[in-house]
């Protein structure tokens, strides 16, 4: 929940969403400000904590997937 409330009040995630409810007449307006997302932050924003994000998803594999 607490990811949730961060996201939704992260000016990045807003601008998104403004994006599409400014041009909502353009077809394929949502896919093209998740696209321009991608590039402007969610990818540098991934390339810097890869490692965390394999770190935990690892973890989590590993909890669901216990060796007998």
């Amino acid at each position: 929940m607490s990811i949730s409330l961060k996201l939704i009040s992260d000016t990045r995630y807003n601008s998104i969403e403004e994006e599409v409810e400014t041009h909502k007449d353009v077809i394929g307006i949502r896919e093209r400000a998740w696209e321009n997302a991608k590039t402007q932050f969610i990818l540098p924003l991934f390339q810097k904590y890869q490692s965390v994000i394999i770190s935990v998803v690892f973890g989590l594999w590993m909890r669901a997937h216990p060796t007998q």
